[in-house]
């Protein structure tokens, strides 16, 4: 098992990333939390394989373009 520890910041509250964050990681098999920061960001932790981690990891900066579309 592998886990990866990330920091996002920018348009990250009030804009259902936290909960877009799980849906993702649920629908990829993995484990963890994510947590709204007072600094505006958000902070994951994500444990599970190494290919759904990397797949997660790649979705992760793409987010707010897809939720724009």
């Amino acid at each position: 098992m592998y886990k990866i520890h990330v920091m996002i910041s920018g348009d990250v509250q009030g804009v259902w990333f936290r909960v877009s964050a799980q849906d993702k990681a649920n629908e990829l098999e993995l484990t963890g939390w994510v947590k709204n920061l007072f600094s505006n960001a958000v902070e994951i932790v994500a444990e599970g394989n190494r290919d759904n981690l990397a797949v997660f990891a790649g979705w992760l900066p793409n987010w707010t373009a897809k939720r724009n579309d």
